[in-house]
C-alpha cells in the first residue's frame, strides 16, 4: 500500500513540476499564482483522504490563508500589496506543515520558530523529496542508481574542465573559436531553454515529492536513509566520463590541427582566417592544454579503479586516445612556434619552449607505455624522472645561447630579414663565439659593423668582471668569450 502511495506521490510531484514550468517559466505570475496553489492544496487534500489522514483546525485555518492571499495576489495591482500577498501565501503554506517539520503543533511553536519555519520547510521538504526519489530508485535497481550517481559526479567534474580547455582552445585556434561560437549560438537558441525548463521541473518535483509525502510520514526517523553499498569500482565511472568527454573535445580540435598540418591553406582562408596569422597563434595555449591534460591523465591513471578486463580495456583505450591526440596537438604547437620563429627569429624562451614540447610529448609516451604494459607507478615516476634529467642535460649540451645566436645570424645572412642586434647583445657570454664566427666573414653589412661596436663595449665589461674575480671564481665561458673578442678585433 505504501509503495503504491509512493508511486502516486512521485507522479503527482512530477505533474506539479510540469505545471509550475508551464505557468511560470519566462512569465510574470498573475492568475497563474492562484491556480498553482489551488492545485497543490487540492493534491494535498486528496492525498490526506487517500491515506486516511485528517487535518487539525489550525492547519485548515492556514490552508484558508493560502487560498485567500493567493487570490489577492492576482486581484490587487498595488506593488506593495502584491509583495505582501506573495510572502503571506508562501508563509501560510509552510505553516500547514508545521507539525510535520518540527514535531510540534502550530500552537506549540516558540515565537522565534515562526521566523525560521519557511527555511526549515524548504530544507526538510527537499530532504524528504530527495530520499523519496532515491528510495524508489533503490527498490528498482540499486546498482544502476549507484552508477548514475557516479556518472553525475564525473559530469560535474568534467564540465568546468571542458569549459577551461575550450576557452584555451578558442584562444589558440581561430577556426575552433568560430566552431565554438557557432555551437554556443545553436545551444543558446535551441537547447538552453530546454535544459533550463528541465532543471526547473526537477527542482519543483523533488520539493513537492517531499511535501506530498508528509501525511504518510510519521517523522524523520521513519524516513529510510539511502545508503549506497561501497563500490569496488570507485572512480572508474567518474574517470571514464571525464576522459571520454575530454576526448570528444580533443577529437574536434585535433581534426582542425590535422587539416592545418596537412597544409590545406584554402580550407582555412575559406573561413575568413589569414593562414599566416592562424599559423603563428596559439602556442602557449596549446602548451597549457597539454600540461592540464597530462596532469588529469596521471591522476586518472592512479586513482581510477579497474577490477575487470573490460574496465581495463576501456581505460587503456581512453587514455591512449588522449595521448595520441595530445601528440598531434604538440606537433601542431611545435610547428606553429617554428613558423613564428621563421618570421621573428629565435629567443631563449622560444628555444626552451621547443624543447619543453618534446619533453611533454615524451612524458605522454611514457604514460601510454605504463597504461598499455600496466607498469607500476614507481616505474612511471622513474622513467619521467629520467626524461626530466635528460632534458636538463640536453639544455646544457646544446648551449642554447650559442645556438640562438647562430640561427639568428644565419637567418640574417640567408634572407633580407633585419638582425636584432640589441637582443644578441643581451645573450650571455656563451653566444660570443657564434657572433665572432659570423664576423670573420667579410661582408659589407651595417649590422655587422654595429655588432663589432657592441663587442668592443662588451669586452670592456668582461675585462672588468675578470679583474674583479679570483682565479677560482672565473667562468670558462667568459674567458673563452674574451679570447674570441680579442681574436676578432685584431
Amino acid at each position: 500500500m505504501k509503495n503504491k502511495i509512493s508511486i502516486i506521490t512521485l507522479g503527482s510531484a512530477l505533474v506539479t513540476g510540469i505545471l509550475f514550468n508551464h505557468l511560470f517559466y519566462g512569465k510574470v505570475p498573475g492568475i497563474s499564482f492562484a491556480i498553482f496553489f489551488y492545485f497543490t492544496l487540492a493534491c494535498i487534500v486528496v492525498f490526506a483522504r487517500f491515506s486516511k489522514c485528517s487535518f487539525n483546525p489550525p492547519q485548515i485555518l492556514m490552508m484558508g490563508g493560502v487560498l485567500i492571499f493567493s487570490f489577492f495576489f492576482c486581484y490587487r495591482a498595488a506593488p506593495e500589496l502584491v509583495l505582501i500577498n506573495f510572502c503571506l501565501t508562501i508563509y501560510f503554506f509552510t505553516l500547514v506543515f508545521s507539525n510535520h517539520l518540527t514535531g510540534r503543533s502550530i500552537k506549540g511553536q516558540n515565537f522565534i520558530d515562526y521566523f525560521f519555519l519557511p527555511f526549515r520547510f524548504f530544507i526538510r521538504s527537499y530532504s524528504y523529496g530527495g530520499k523519496e526519489v532515491l528510495n524508489k530508485c533503490r527498490v528498482r535497481n540499486e546498482t544502476h542508481l549507484s552508477i548514475a550517481k557516479r556518472f553525475l559526479i564525473g559530469l560535474l567534474i568534467a564540465i568546468p574542465l571542458l569549459l577551461l580547455i575550450s576557452l584555451l582552445m578558442s584562444s589558440a585556434d581561430q577556426i575552433f573559436k568560430k566552431l565554438a561560437d557557432s555551437f554556443w549560438e545553436f545551444f543558446r537558441e535551441y537547447l538552453l531553454e530546454g535544459i533550463g525548463r528541465g532543471i526547473l521541473i526537477l527542482i519543483v518535483t523533488v520539493l513537492y515529492a517531499g511535501i506530498y509525502s508528509w501525511k504518510y510520514r510519521k517523522g524523520e526517523e521513519d524516513v529510510k536513509r539511502f545508503v549506497t553499498t561501497p563500490s569496488k569500482q570507485r572512480g572508474f565511472v567518474e574517470g571514464t566520463v571525464i576522459i571520454t568527454l575530454l576526448n570528444v573535445l580533443f577529437l574536434i580540435f585535433t581534426g582542425i590541427q590535422v587539416i592545418f598540418l596537412l597544409g590545406k591553406e584554402e580550407q582555412i582562408t575559406r573561413l575568413g582566417v589569414t593562414y599566416s596569422v592562424y599559423a603563428r597563434q596559439g602556442f602557449w595555449q596549446m602548451v597549457c592544454i597539454a600540461i592540464i591534460v597530462l596532469i588529469i591523465s596521471i591522476l586518472l591513471e592512479g586513482k581510477m579503479g579497474r577490477n575487470t578486463d573490460k574496465q581495463r580495456r576501456i581505460h587503456k583505450i581512453n587514455l591512449c586516445l588522449t595521448s595520441l591526440m595530445m601528440t598531434v596537438v604538440m606537433i601542431s604547437a611545435f610547428y606553429r612556434l617554428w613558423l613564428y620563429e621563421q618570421s621573428y627569429g629565435f629567443t631563449v624562451l622560444r628555444f626552451y619552449s621547443h624543447t619543453f614540447i618534446i619533453y611533454v610529448a615524451a612524458v605522454f609516451v611514457i604514460l601510454s607505455t605504463k597504461i598499455l604494459k600496466e607498469h607500476s607507478s614507481q616505474k612511471f615516476l622513474f622513467n619521467s624522472f629520467v626524461a626530466t634529467l635528460l632534458l636538463f642535460v640536453f639544455w646544457n649540451v646544446s648551449n642554447p645561447h650559442y645556438f640562438i645566436a647562430s640561427i639568428n645570424l644565419n637567418r640574417h645572412k640567408t634572407s633580407v630579414r633585419e638582425l636584432d642586434i640589441s637582443y644578441l647583445n643581451q645573450l650571455s657570454d656563451d653566444a660570443i663565439p657564434a657572433i665572432t664566427s659570423a664576423l670573420n666573414e667579410e661582408r659589407d653589412d651595417p649590422a655587422y659593423e654595429k655588432l663589432r661596436e657592441h663587442l668592443i663595449k662588451r669586452r670592456v665589461k668582461i675585462q672588468k668582471r675578470i679583474e674583479n674575480k679570483t682565479l677560482l671564481s672565473q667562468n670558462i665561458a667568459t674567458l673563452k668569450a674574451l679570447t674570441e673578442i680579442d681574436r676578432i678585433l685584431k
